[in-house]
């Protein structure tokens, strides 16, 4: 269940693809700067061996800046994995890979793990099922709702290119423009002299 919740926390709070958290190392892991460093993609698993490569695009190699209370959080769940380590003993199959989301014996998860685990999460706190890669829709939407720039968005989600993020959450980024244009009706002239109208009456 940690690894569930710390791989959803870590994809919803970075934006980050699946395959890229699977591929996640603890090399990867800064807990001085407090980043997430996405250097490589584990999206298929064939005979039972991960197929690691290249993030998706040269844009998708990237160091994500993650809030410090997470951090905190992944130091706990380090030593818990160092502990797993030490359990396992020779059964540990990890070789030289220290991989941060693995299977109990140093293996990382099975590509399509973290979608299992997500769908029968939803079902067990009866939440409204959102696919799995929406998560990192979520992180995009929050960011935005939040005076994030698009150009910040598009580094952080690793996008090759700005349009790609704005043509993705255009509606988003129309969503919040129509809020804050709302929030000045309260300066319309014509209101403020209505109101003032009928306090002199």
């Amino acid at each position: 269940m940690a690894i569930v919740l710390h791989w959803c926390t870590g994809a919803i709070l970075g934006g980050f693809r699946r395959g890229e958290l699977i591929g996640l190392e603890w090399s990867d892991v800064d807990y001085e700067k407090c980043t997430l460093s996405i250097n490589k993609s584990i999206s298929l698993t064939v005979g039972g061996q991960a197929q690691v490569k290249a993030p998706k695009s040269k844009a998708s190699k990237r160091t994500v800046t993650m809030p410090e209370w997470f951090m905190q959080e992944m130091k706990v769940f380090h030593h818990s994995w160092k502990l797993d380590k030490l359990k396992a003993g020779e059964l540990w199959e990890g070789n030289e890979q220290q991989y941060v989301f693995q299977i109990g014996f140093g293996k990382p998860l099975y590509h399509s793990s973290p979608t299992h685990w997500w769908k029968k999460f939803t079902e067990r706190h009866n939440l409204k099922f959102i696919r799995l890669h929406d998560l990192r829709h979520s992180a995009a939407t929050i960011l935005i709702q939040n005076d994030v720039s698009m150009k910040a968005i598009q580094e952080r989600l690793g996008h090759s290119k700005h349009q790609t993020t704005a043509d993705l959450y255009a509606h988003v980024a129309q969503s919040v423009s129509r809020v804050a244009a709302d929030k000045l009706e309260k300066f319309n002239p014509r209101l403020n002299i209505s109101s003032t109208v009928r306090q002199q009456g």
